[in-house]
């Protein structure tokens, strides 16, 4: 008997050993045989179920399992192993069961609260699966697994700065692992913090360097940085790794459009449709660079393609703005019009326009003034840099002043930066005193923008919507430079029509209706026309019908309100170098044009009136 239990204790060690080498198949042959002999030992069933799990075989897997929780029923880990095999053979409902029983039994078991998570998150029950991550941490504060799962669960929950942190902890626990700072580079990205983003995924690139998604998207950040160069790298990076990756063609022709390389850029995207006909983001993309490059069968191919409208989705709507641009390109004005707004309403329904909410923020921005006004902090030498705010409506021209005001030697372009809208809502959501506020915003904003330009004179920061909160703004940089471009309102009003804005842009649901527009138009002329009896002083209005009529002279006057020596750079802003990610990333790099502001009337007779005689802004 005793060398009965000697042979036992020797063939449980061997069978540890093996499957601690992840030597499944040896370790199966000795616990298969070891069964002949100890048919009803736990321990073996236990090790020849889990060695058939390893492999593949869930039915012998099953089958053992269950025989090792009936010999001992009250076993904590009996069950969880059987949850484990019924896990891979997506019986999630049983699974569940059985990690609930195993931490009935061991309430302090951190890898069942794990799996227990694991099955929650993927049954779509984020609150208990975020318990159950947050308990396996609780009793094994250095598990990275269980805070990477958690950090996942939050992004997919929006929770993008607990995603962080919890993605963050994941990384110092476990340093070499490439997938923790691949997902906290994800989370980055997602907060608009592209230069820690890029940092994140060189890291992930440094442990991984074979993984296509981390190179795709560390291009994806650095584009958002203006890096078009560094960007094209990372995508042809990807194309080493597969060539026939449509993504990677069409964001590679994304960054050469950045850098005005149009031909190079609408090559990219036949290749991005040679690897995938039905490219939604392609055949919109080519049809908007040059829609000259859209034949007849192309045409028919997104024709039949916008046919299959069985769900009008993001993707189904990207097919209705390319036909609108080959409509216009063959003088179809009717049937532009007609692809254009079905098109819109497909995007309304995704992400309705509540006209309520911002007709509430509005008002109280309004009341809120001259409280903010009376707040002016006092100028301090903690930036190096002067910031210059670009503001207005989208496509009023402000990425075309950014790119003339950034010629200029001492000018570095930051592009659209959030970080000031973050910092406001964080301080809206306390109970400090307004003065405290106003600093910890603009601590924010510094501490946010430091890294991001280089010791100069000034940089410039183009988030249009940023006009809401001028007087803030005023208030938390006294030192700051404010220019507001507008635009001719029923030019303006059209063009956010007309214009297909990236995912990433935020706050422009009311452009997918012209009421909707002519609403918002409506605001924001209201709001800046008391901006400036309040501010006017603090404000440089620039009109871009006049900028584009008289060129030099507007110009000249521009660089003076900075405080700039003029410079022949600025006048040719489409010979700038720096990348551009917004919406006019083309159109900024052809010298400037007149006649923009009348494209709208080519569809008069579609509008019926609605943008006849809007009211404008005067400065």
């Amino acid at each position: 008997m005793e060398k009965k239990l000697s042979d036992l204790k020797r063939v449980t060690f061997e069978l540890a050993d093996l499957y601690a080498q992840e030597r499944y198949p040896e370790a199966l042959d000795l616990g298969v045989g070891a069964l002949k002999t100890f048919p009803n030992s736990y321990e073996v069933l236990e090790a020849v179920g889990n060695c058939y799990c390893k492999m593949g075989n869930h039915g012998l897997a099953l089958t053992h399992l269950g025989a090792a929780i009936e010999e001992r029923p009250n076993h904590p880990p009996a069950h969880f192993n059987l949850g484990v095999a019924h896990a891979a053979t997506q019986n999630l409902d049983k699974a569940k069961l059985l990690y609930e029983s195993a931490i009935e039994l061991k309430p302090d078991y951190a890898l069942a609260h794990f799996n227990l998570g694991v099955v929650l998150h993927q049954n779509g029950d984020g609150a208990r699966a975020s318990r159950s991550y947050r308990s396996a941490i609780k009793y094994q504060p250095v598990f990275p697994d269980a805070y990477n799962n958690l950090g996942a669960l939050l992004e997919s929950q929006g929770l993008y700065e607990d995603a962080l942190e919890a993605f963050q902890t994941a990384c110092s626990l476990s340093p070499e692992n490439p997938q923790y700072h691949y997902n906290k580079g994800l989370s980055l990205h997602k907060l608009k913090r592209f230069r820690e983003a890029v940092k994140a995924y060189n890291t992930a690139v440094h442990f991984n360097p074979d993984a296509p998604s981390i190179h795709a998207n560390l291009g994806a950040s650095k584009r958002q940085l203006g890096d078009a160069e560094g960007a094209l790298a990372c995508f042809d990076r990807v194309l080493k790794f597969n060539r026939s990756s449509p993504e990677a063609h069409h964001n590679r022709a994304m960054a050469l459009a950045d850098l005005g390389r149009v031909q190079e850029s609408t090559d990219a995207l036949h290749s991005a449709l040679a690897a995938r006909p039905d490219y939604p983001d392609a055949l919109r993309l080519l049809a908007d660079f040059d829609v000259s490059q859209v034949d007849a069968r192309l045409k028919a191919r997104i024709e039949a393609l916008w046919g299959c409208d069985e769900q009008k989705d993001r993707d189904w709507a990207k097919l209705g703005f390319a036909l609108y641009k080959i409509c216009i390109h063959q003088n179809d004005f009717d049937a532009a019009f007609k692809h254009l707004c079905q098109a819109r309403l497909a995007l309304k329904d995704i992400n309705p326009y509540d006209r309520s909410a911002d007709s509430e923020l509005f008002q109280n921005l309004k009341a809120s003034t001259d409280a903010w006004l009376s707040l002016t902090l006092e100028k301090n030498t903690v930036m190096t840099s002067t910031p210059v705010f670009i503001v207005g409506l989208p496509r009023s021209g402000s990425t075309l002043v950014e790119q003339i005001i950034s010629g200029h030697t001492d000018v570095q372009g930051l592009g659209e930066l959030p970080f000031f809208p973050e910092a406001l809502a964080e301080q809206v959501k306390t109970r400090r005193s307004p003065g405290k506020k106003l600093r910890l915003m603009r601590q924010r904003y510094i501490d946010r923008v430091a890294g991001l330009y280089k010791p100069g004179r000034y940089f410039t920061d183009k988030l249009p919507s940023n006009f809401r909160f001028l007087p803030i703004l005023a208030s938390a940089f006294p030192e700051a430079k404010f220019v507001h471009v507008y635009r001719d309102p029923s030019a303006n009003c059209w063009s956010n029509f007309e214009t297909f804005f990236s995912e990433e842009s935020e706050g422009l649901a009311y452009c997918h209706d012209l009421e909707d527009i002519i609403f918002y138009q409506n605001l924001y002329q209201d709001l800046m026309s008391f901006y400036q009896e309040r501010i006017g002083h603090r404000i440089y209005h620039l009109e871009y019908g006049r900028l584009v009529e008289n060129w030099l002279d507007e110009i000249m006057h521009l660089a003076d309100y900075l405080g700039l020596i003029f410079q022949d750079a600025m006048l040719n802003p489409h010979a700038n170098s720096r990348g551009v990610t917004t919406a006019s990333h083309m159109q900024v790099r052809k010298k400037v044009y007149g006649g923009a502001d009348d494209k709208w009337r080519k569809f008069s007779a579609n509008l019926n009136g609605r943008l006849d005689n809007l009211a404008g802004f005067r400065s």
